[in-house]
């Protein structure tokens, strides 16, 4: 098999990978059993560039218009990615959502 097609497999794989594990993600947070504040504190190299946004629909209860006004009291833009987070978003989203 040439490399091209091999580095194209593994890529494929890898991104198949990331997808199963974001999927399970949201699942675990819409059943409560992982928190917003555990993936903020120790966020998973498959999550550094997913939007904030994305968990923060995933939680029960937040629906596309809440999840604005959350980013928004926070100052975070749409585009924020978790890895992008400054250390002051990061403790309001923290404080807002620990339970």
């Amino acid at each position: 098999m040439p490399l091209a097609q091999q580095q194209r497999l593994e890529s494929l794989a890898h991104g198949n990978t990331v997808r199963h594990a974001r999927a399970q993600l949201k699942r675990d947070l819409a059943g409560g059993s992982v928190e917003l504040a555990e993936i903020l504190e120790d966020s998973p190299s498959w999550t550094q560039d997913m939007k904030v946004r994305v968990p923060l629909l995933a939680l029960p209860g937040i629906r596309p218009t809440v999840a604005d006004r959350v980013l928004k009291s926070c100052r975070i833009p749409h585009s924020k990615t978790v890895a992008d987070l400054s250390g002051r978003q990061e403790a309001v989203l923290f404080t807002l959502f620990r339970r």
